[in-house]
């Protein structure tokens, strides 16, 4: 196996240590300016008082997920050392955190570093945290909305290979050239299931928990007659929320997925009436996204414009 920090592919896939591959944003090592952080903080800020000028009791989270470079930069080789620092989306959080009002900040780059003492939380040859790693940063939604959180012990984690699975756990695979089961990255199976009911008119695909991830999550709504509360969460984002569904299908009555900005059906691209009702129907809103991709920093700005558009 080639080893030493050789990085090929037009994705920058970068050979790190222990059978780790990562992918390389290069646009993360560079800080916003204050000027390009205070414009993004008041972007997030408007649209957090629109929605909250429709309902003042709506819960507004912005969900930022850390890469796995971040969480294990230990096996990043020592001539790629910039890359074990803090990047752009550890400046955004720690501004946000300081600045933005009426919403809600979680990164849960510490927990994922503390559960990693146990348990693996990202796939090696994939860019996304597996069910374990989502679940860490379930948890943090979990806090925000009073939701009692069940230590991963009580779930009676198994691990599971993801071998021969094409997609999540082996997305870096085919970008290098590498067959499919040439790696063998690690997934987790929970006993944390709901009862999955869908109403008339309404679209569910392959919603099966804890085996791969559904197709089309933007399409569906999600009901289970077992939630935890009855309340309704809109959840926003790209590939790291779609996992996500597992648990927000068991915490919440109805759950709501939207893709950040993956077309042709993206949420920036919904009609603004509709973008309204979905923001009435939720009791949380859930925006996701810049897990190591400079660019979802700017899909959340859109998304943010686009709801602050539909609210005014």
């Amino acid at each position: 196996m080639r080893r030493g920090g050789v990085i090929i592919g037009s994705d920058n896939t970068l050979y790190g240590k222990d059978g780790w591959l990562y992918s390389i944003d290069r646009n993360e090592l560079e800080q916003y300016s204050l000027a390009e952080l205070a414009n993004y903080s008041l972007t997030l800020q408007k649209a957090a008082e629109k929605i909250h000028s429709i309902g003042a009791n709506k819960k507004v989270i912005f969900q930022y997920c850390p890469g796995p470079m971040r969480v294990y930069p230990e096996n990043i080789p020592e001539s790629f050392n910039q890359y074990k620092g803090e990047n752009r989306t550890d400046g955004v959080v720690n501004y946000l955190r300081e600045h933005l009002r009426n919403a809600y900040v979680t990164y849960a780059l510490d927990d994922l570093r503390e559960n990693k003492k146990k348990y693996e939380n990202y796939y090696k040859s994939d860019t996304h945290a597996n069910i374990m790693g989502s679940y860490i940063m379930w948890q943090a939604i979990q806090k925000i909305c009073d939701i009692k959180q069940t230590p991963v012990e009580e779930l009676k984690p198994k691990q599971v290979s993801v071998k021969n699975r094409r997609a999540y756990g082996n997305n870096l695979t085919a970008v290098i050239g590498e067959p499919l089961g040439r790696f063998d990255p690690i997934d987790w199976q929970f006993d944390y299931k709901s009862e999955v009911k869908v109403k008339s008119g309404e679209n569910i695909v392959n919603y099966s928990p804890f085996s791969t991830v559904p197709e089309d999550f933007n399409k569906q709504y999600i009901h289970t007659s077992n939630a935890t509360s009855q309340k309704s969460i809109l959840m926003i984002g790209d590939s790291y929320l779609a996992p996500q569904n597992y648990f927000s299908a068991k915490d919440f009555s109805r759950v709501d997925m939207c893709l950040l900005n993956q077309v042709p059906n993206t949420f920036q691209t919904y009609e603004l009436n509709v973008i309204k009702q979905k923001i009435i129907d939720a009791d949380v809103i859930v925006i996701e996204g810049a897990h190591s991709i400079a660019s979802r920093h700017n899909d959340i700005m859109a998304v943010c414009k686009r709801i602050t558009e539909a609210l005014s």
